[in-house]
Protein backbone atom coordinates (compact mmCIF):
# COMPACT_ATOMS: atom_id res chain seq x y z
CA UNK A 1 0.00 0.00 0.00
CA UNK A 2 1.21 3.48 -0.70
CA UNK A 3 3.29 4.60 2.30
CA UNK A 4 1.48 7.93 2.73
CA UNK A 5 -1.79 6.05 3.27
CA UNK A 6 -0.30 3.07 5.13
CA UNK A 7 1.35 5.36 7.69
CA UNK A 8 -2.00 6.94 8.62
CA UNK A 9 -3.56 3.58 9.53
CA UNK A 10 -3.70 2.09 13.03
CA UNK A 11 -1.40 -0.77 14.00
CA UNK A 12 -4.23 -3.30 13.56
CA UNK A 13 -5.07 -2.06 10.07
CA UNK A 14 -1.37 -2.14 9.09
CA UNK A 15 -1.16 -5.74 10.35
CA UNK A 16 -4.05 -6.66 8.06
CA UNK A 17 -2.37 -4.93 5.11
CA UNK A 18 0.91 -6.74 5.81
CA UNK A 19 -0.81 -10.11 6.17
CA UNK A 20 -2.74 -9.75 2.91
CA UNK A 21 0.18 -8.36 0.89
CA UNK A 22 2.48 -11.12 2.14
CA UNK A 23 -0.07 -13.74 1.10
CA UNK A 24 -0.76 -12.37 -2.40
CA UNK A 25 2.80 -11.23 -3.14
CA UNK A 26 2.02 -7.68 -4.26
CA UNK A 27 0.90 -4.36 -2.81
CA UNK A 28 -2.69 -3.31 -2.29
CA UNK A 29 -3.24 -0.04 -4.12
CA UNK A 30 -5.59 2.76 -3.15
CA UNK A 31 -6.99 5.05 -5.82
CA UNK A 32 -10.05 7.07 -6.78
CA UNK A 33 -12.74 5.19 -8.71
CA UNK A 34 -12.15 7.48 -11.67
CA UNK A 35 -8.77 5.76 -12.20
CA UNK A 36 -10.25 2.26 -12.68
CA UNK A 37 -8.66 0.29 -15.52
CA UNK A 38 -10.68 -1.30 -18.30
CA UNK A 39 -11.59 -4.91 -17.64
CA UNK A 40 -11.48 -4.65 -13.85
CA UNK A 41 -14.49 -6.04 -12.08
CA UNK A 42 -16.05 -4.37 -9.08
CA UNK A 43 -18.60 -5.96 -6.80
CA UNK A 44 -19.83 -2.52 -5.79
CA UNK A 45 -22.26 -0.91 -8.21
CA UNK A 46 -22.73 2.24 -6.12
CA UNK A 47 -20.09 4.75 -7.19
CA UNK A 48 -20.47 6.63 -3.89
CA UNK A 49 -19.06 3.93 -1.60
CA UNK A 50 -15.61 2.52 -0.94
CA UNK A 51 -15.04 -0.81 -2.66
CA UNK A 52 -12.43 -3.27 -3.91
CA UNK A 53 -11.63 -4.21 -7.49
CA UNK A 54 -9.13 -6.75 -8.65
CA UNK A 55 -7.21 -7.54 -11.77
CA UNK A 56 -4.94 -10.48 -12.59
CA UNK A 57 -2.11 -9.31 -10.33
CA UNK A 58 -3.61 -6.47 -8.36
CA UNK A 59 -5.98 -5.46 -5.62
CA UNK A 60 -7.27 -1.91 -5.50
CA UNK A 61 -9.29 -0.25 -2.77
CA UNK A 62 -11.27 2.44 -4.54
CA UNK A 63 -12.50 5.70 -3.10
CA UNK A 64 -15.44 7.61 -4.56
CA UNK A 65 -13.51 10.82 -3.88
CA UNK A 66 -9.89 11.49 -3.16
CA UNK A 67 -7.63 8.76 -1.85
CA UNK A 68 -7.26 10.57 1.48
CA UNK A 69 -11.04 10.69 1.95
CA UNK A 70 -11.46 7.07 3.07
CA UNK A 71 -12.23 6.67 6.78
CA UNK A 72 -10.19 4.01 8.54
CA UNK A 73 -13.31 2.03 9.40
CA UNK A 74 -13.96 1.68 5.65
CA UNK A 75 -10.37 0.55 5.05
CA UNK A 76 -10.71 -2.08 7.77
CA UNK A 77 -14.04 -3.24 6.36
CA UNK A 78 -12.48 -3.83 2.93
CA UNK A 79 -9.30 -5.35 4.42
CA UNK A 80 -11.40 -7.89 6.33
CA UNK A 81 -13.06 -8.94 3.06
CA UNK A 82 -9.62 -9.34 1.51
CA UNK A 83 -8.33 -11.29 4.50
CA UNK A 84 -11.27 -13.68 4.27
CA UNK A 85 -10.73 -14.24 0.57
CA UNK A 86 -6.93 -14.33 0.25
CA UNK A 87 -5.61 -15.34 3.68
CA UNK A 88 -8.35 -17.64 4.96
CA UNK A 89 -9.30 -18.69 1.40
CA UNK A 90 -13.03 -18.50 2.02
CA UNK A 91 -14.60 -18.08 -1.42
CA UNK A 92 -17.32 -15.64 -2.34
CA UNK A 93 -20.69 -17.17 -1.79
CA UNK A 94 -23.39 -15.92 -4.10
CA UNK A 95 -27.10 -16.64 -3.72
CA UNK A 96 -28.54 -19.02 -6.29
CA UNK A 97 -30.44 -17.17 -9.02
Amino acid sequence: MQSDIYNTLSDNARKLVNQIEKRVGYEIQVQPKSARKDGWISEVSDENVVGVVSGPDSIVIESPGGVGDIAEVNFIHELLHLQRLYVFEVPHLWPKK
